[in-house]
């Protein structure tokens, strides 16, 4: 009979009940993955438990000679897992990004993990947004329970020192499990997987297609700043991505647009294969938060597998799986608020313009403050703002302007804003002091339009 201590040496973090065959065989080709892996360094890792890779050949030969003990043993054995600890901490950052601090029901707050193969699959959901991802782990196969996904991920940062992680599932009248940090072994709740909501679907009838990961990152970049947080309007509380029918110069391009109704931005990028009759679908304000977390700095995926159908997307990369919902609404028709044929141009640095205009919001506390432009032909442009109880500031800024003379105004928090997306240099082409300006610069594929507020 195998003692606790007898597991210690082998290298496994429970008792008796853990050193079973396929306990066994799994923990062994994990400990051979470790080995394999190496530090941030370059050097070679060694084994995380070197004693395990040794002494588990003579316990299996003996463990086969029992085989019935075997069975019996297993089928009174807990589920439990084992899984490195950087592999937890780095998926748990992530599902994080996606579960609520505060849910409406308990289950919401929880991650799910359960076996799928050699991996543990983590699951976590708002009802809205779902997200799964597969981490390498040696686990039982009828391992499977919801544990609070913050506390849990709070536990990973705090919790002393310890490369592996070692979970056993709880008895069938408890409602807690065992977390093992090799130090400290931890009791924490956990509710049934079964109470787990899924939001997935079949959708056999998708259209599956591949984005560059640093693009698409970069676009959503572009285009989030517009995304309306008014929720009477809350078709506009996203990113409508469609593939247009037609274009100008006749490209297969993809869109994303968004819009609070006072600026709207636009990022076209070339639409890749698979796209062809691609449904039109509002991304959510949420996910595409997700998204520019998972995938900020040097963290972007080199590809993004999506799966479009009216009612879900999917988003595939390294072993994560998002699934969504998208908004349930109708994007408005967003190219008729374009102006194709504003006549005065000016053109000027963004960055020029960015630094003028935070010198002149010095003058005023309110964020909604207005900044005034007068641009005539061969002069520079001119920028004030007004605040009744401070007074005024003004400043010029050289520019090329060609057009009628036009005194315009806007509100300085969203024109600096438009300035930090559009480029070097910035092209601002207006039509009169109260239509919509429209901005570019030399960032390939983006718009911008800028309502002028009253001066």
């Amino acid at each position: 009979m195998l003692t606790r201590s007898t597991g210690r040496r082998c290298g496994l973090p429970f008792g008796s009940v853990q050193c079973l065959l396929p306990q066994l065989a799994l923990w062994q080709r994990f400990n051979v993955s470790c080995s394999r892996s190496v530090l941030r360094d370059g050097r070679p890792r060694r084994a995380r438990h070197p004693a395990a890779m040794s002494r588990t050949a003579p316990i299996t030969a003996r463990l086969k000679g029992t085989n019935m003990q075997i069975q019996n043993t297993i089928a009174a054995a807990r589920p439990s897992a084992v899984i490195e600890r950087a592999e937890l901490a780095g998926a748990f950052a992530k599902l994080t990004t996606v579960v609520e601090k505060r849910p409406h029901l308990p289950i919401l707050a929880t991650a799910r993990v359960v076996a799928h193969g050699e991996f543990a699959r983590l699951s976590a959901t708002d009802l809205d947004t779902e997200i799964h991802i597969d981490i390498p782990a040696a686990i039982d196969a009828r391992f499977s329970l919801c544990l609070d996904a913050h506390k849990f991920a709070d536990l990973l940062k705090k919790a002393p020192a310890a490369d592996m992680v070692a979970f056993e599932a709880p008895e069938a009248d408890d409602e807690k499990m065992a977390a093992d940090f090799e130090r400290i072994r931890y009791s924490l709740p956990v509710l049934p997987s079964a109470d787990f909501p899924d939001i997935s679907q079949d959708m056999v009838a998708a259209k599956v297609f591949e984005l560059d990961g640093r693009t698409f990152r970069d676009s959503l970049a572009a285009v989030e700043g517009a995304i309306s947080t008014e929720e009477t309007r809350f078709y506009l509380n996203g990113v409508f991505i469609h593939r247009p029918d037609w274009t100008a110069d006749g490209s297969a391009q993809l869109v994303m647009v968004a819009t609070d109704g006072h600026r709207l931005y636009r990022q076209t990028i070339t639409a890749p294969e698979g796209t062809e009759g691609m449904p039109g679908v509002i991304l959510p304000r949420k996910l595409v938060g997700v998204l520019l977390k998972l995938w900020k700095g040097k963290a972007a995926p080199e590809t993004v597998r999506l799966r479009v159908t009216g009612e879900r997307i999917e988003l595939t990369w390294q072993g994560v799986r998002i699934v969504a919902r998208p908004i349930d609404g109708t994007f408005p028709d967003y190219t008729r608020v374009i102006p194709m044929h504003n006549d005065n141009v000016a053109e000027f640095s963004a960055a020029a313009m960015l630094e003028a205009i935070k010198g002149l919001a010095a003058i005023s506390p309110e964020r909604g403050r207005a900044v005034r432009i007068e641009a005539a032909e061969g002069e520079p442009l001119r920028l004030s703002m007004i605040d009744p109880e401070n007074g005024t500031a003004e400043t010029t800024l050289a520019a090329v302007y060609t057009g009628a003379p036009i005194e315009i105004g806007f509100r300085a928090s969203q024109l600096a804003e438009i300035l930090a997306e559009v480029g070097e240099p910035a092209r601002a082409a207006m039509s009169d002091a109260s239509g919509p300006v429209v901005i570019t610069g030399d960032r390939p594929g983006w718009t911008g339009v800028l309502m002028p507020m009253r001066v």
